[in-house]
């Protein structure tokens, strides 16, 4: 497709002259940008320079930066390269302004508009980046373990787990696989194996975890675990459970590293309701976390504290607006931190219901 198919051959410089605060302000644009940036020399006026020709004619001549011969050209050096090309855009911009200037009186603003943006799209396009750069790098494997985690994970292997009482207890994770688990995907570099009976989660960006798809109890249960913070010092287990028909998150170790709570009771997080706790954990040590869930209340231990004890009739339980949502409906996750948890563990609840404090 040609210019001409945009503006009509008979529109000529010529009738610029009925523009004259057009020719003004181009005027100054070149006294600016051709004497004082040394694009070019010039003397006389520079409307006079201005010869009969069409429209297309003259808009296909924009590169000719040394405006019809009257201009003599001086050379530029490597510092000054880059201010001169921006010189040059702008004053072909500004010569093609005056021509819109016009064409909007006659009615043909919109062909104008058109013929504009091609001169100045096609001048610009000289100086694109290079295309050799790619526009999707290649992927980087995600790095090795760092000599801190290796030596807390060896550490970690080699203490015993702590028995939990009861009966009934089902095992959700058989010390080898993520077999009946999935990675959440949250991108970046965070990683998630098992190994030597636990599973690791590196530091993600900041979320990692992950979860199981086929939990159909919401009531009724309670759920056992150990976890660790590996290294970091923000939560280090957010374990998302279902409740009725919504779902929430027991906060261990979270905002800074000593925040305990449900996140979220009608609409406050773990760290503004009446579940908040302050715990002081360790790096490199387990945790064992145990939580019980009812149709009327919510009920967490850290180790042998009770931390949660909370009536949820009546009330909105819900996660808290964000990537948590993605460890759905039974999930765990940790925030800025590397984590290890083991010993996963379900069993329907038997005990009657603690005392509502």
């Amino acid at each position: 497709m040609q210019l001409d198919d945009f503006v009509p051959r008979s529109l000529t410089t010529h009738d610029l002259h009925r523009a004259p605060r057009t020719i003004q302000l181009l005027r100054q644009q070149a006294d600016q940008r051709l004497v004082r940036r040394r694009i070019h020399r010039r003397c006389g006026d520079f409307h006079s320079e201005f010869r009969p020709e069409s429209f297309s004619d003259f808009v296909a001549r924009r590169s000719g930066c040394d405006l019809e011969g009257k201009c003599d050209s001086i050379g530029l050096d490597r510092e000054e390269l880059g201010v001169g090309i921006g010189s040059i855009a702008s004053v072909h911009f500004f010569r093609s302004v005056a021509i819109l200037d016009l064409a909007m009186n006659q009615k043909l603003f919109t062909a104008g508009l058109l013929a504009a943006l091609v001169a100045c799209g096609c001048e610009s396009a000289r100086y694109q980046p290079s295309q050799a750069l790619s526009q999707n790098p290649p992927s980087v494997p995600p790095p090795a373990l760092s000599l801190n985690e290796v030596q807390i994970l060896e550490r970690a292997v080699a203490q015993p787990p702590t028995p939990v009482e009861g009966d009934g207890w089902e095992s959700l994770f058989d010390g080898r696989s993520l077999a009946g688990w999935q990675a959440i995907d949250y991108g970046g570099k965070a990683r998630v194996e098992a190994r030597s009976g636990l599973i690791f989660l590196s530091q993600g960006e900041p979320f990692n975890g992950i979860h199981r798809t086929n939990v159909t109890t919401t009531v009724g249960y309670e759920l056992s675990l150990e976890a660790m913070r590996v290294t970091g010092s923000d939560f280090f287990c957010g374990l998302t459970f279902p409740v009725n028909d919504s779902h929430c998150s027991l906060i261990v170790g979270g905002w800074g590293g000593g925040v305990v709570g449900l996140s979220s009771l009608d609409g406050a997080d773990a760290s503004e309701n009446e579940t908040t706790q302050y715990v002081s954990f360790e790096n490199g040590r387990w945790y064992r976390i145990r939580l019980r869930v009812t149709a009327e209340k919510i009920e967490a231990w850290v180790e042998q504290k009770k931390v949660v004890n909370v009536t949820t009739t009546g009330r909105k339980v819900s996660l808290r607006f964000g990537d948590i949502e993605l460890s759905k409906p039974l999930g765990i996750t940790c925030w800025d931190t590397a984590a290890a948890v083991r010993e996963i563990k379900v069993r329907p609840m038997t005990t009657p219901d603690s005392r509502a404090e």
